[in-house]
């Protein structure tokens, strides 16, 4: 039986401070979600990074046993076996932190490094008939095929942005052996400060949005540079997945979120240009769609 171990983060920021009071109904949220993979017969355990590095202003606030509010919450609801929180004391200025999943798949254990992990965001839902095709696709049963590097999921309304069209860390199987071989999910992206302008259609404005994120495809491009026979591929074009992200319009939850996605794209060229510096963004595009392998019960759709 294939089985996999989901990594992923959760927090509530300034979880554990006097005046900021843990989101229950949000937690609760995602246990529902992660209910619905720990019944899937290939999923392992999931394994949790939590925030909690002094000084952060996204941090949870750790007790005398360094348990984050977060961490206590999953430790109650889940065992060990199930889910497992870990903290992450070096996670950087950007929420979604490649050095959070670095530090968890460095935390995974002996032995589970040889094949597939699932990187995920609680927010997409699970289901598991796409889990096995996914799976079925990563895995290429054949001795003589590689697996492929990464598979992602199909987000409701896909079609609307770039980025919705490759893999993404919100929902991949991502394949440890060339993982290593490109020095891990790449923290270049945590973010340095860098800044640029872009209009935000939501805010109706223009704003400085950091040059941060899309780790996924960074490291993805450092695949297509380094690692040989580098493949990928996504599944659910017909049947996606939906997005939990219907945060309350003018919440800072919302202005965060719609801000993320509008910067994509341009951080998306950022990293293009600056690992293909003598490639136009399009012809990156068309040299990295090269390498999808297409599920058999799908006809190939032009993407970009």
């Amino acid at each position: 039986m294939f089985k996999v171990h989901v990594v992923t983060r959760l927090f509530q920021r300034g979880a554990g401070s006097p005046d900021v009071s843990f989101d229950w109904p949000e937690f609760e949220q995602r246990c529902q979600v992660y209910e619905q993979m720990l019944d899937s017969p290939h999923v392992s355990r999931i394994d949790v990074g939590v925030i909690s590095e002094p000084g952060n202003p996204l941090t949870e606030i750790a007790d005398g046993n360094g348990d984050t509010p977060t961490m206590r919450a999953l430790k109650d609801r889940f065992t060990d076996d199930e889910v497992r929180p870990i903290a992450v004391t070096r996670w950087g200025p950007n929420p979604g932190s490649a050095s959070a999943l670095n530090a968890v798949i460095a935390a995974l254990p002996e032995g589970s490094s040889d094949g597939h992990v699932f990187i995920c965001s609680p927010e997409l839902e699970f289901r598991g008939d796409l889990f096995q095709l996914a799976i079925s696709l990563a895995t290429r049963p054949s001795d003589t095929v590689k697996p492929l590097d990464v598979v992602g999921f199909y987000r409701e309304r896909w079609f609307d942005r770039v980025q919705w069209q490759v893999p993404q860390h919100t929902g991949a199987l991502v394949y440890l052996p060339s993982l290593r071989k490109v020095g891990g999910i790449a923290e270049r992206c945590n973010g340095s400060g860098e800044t640029v302008p872009l209009y935000v259609d939501e805010l109706r404005k223009k704003i400085d949005v950091p040059i941060a994120g899309m780790e996924d495809f960074y490291t993805q491009l450092l695949m297509m540079r380094d690692v040989r026979d580098f493949s990928w591929g996504m599944v659910g074009e017909d049947n996606p997945l939906i997005w939990n992200t219907d945060f309350p319009k003018d919440s800072d939850r919302w202005r965060n979120h719609v801000t993320k996605v509008a910067r994509q794209e341009t951080v998306m060229k950022y990293w293009a240009k600056e690992l293909f510096p003598d490639l136009s963004w399009e012809e990156v595009l068309q040299r990295f769609k090269r390498h999808q392998v297409v599920p058999q019960s799908v006809v190939a759709t032009k993407f970009f």
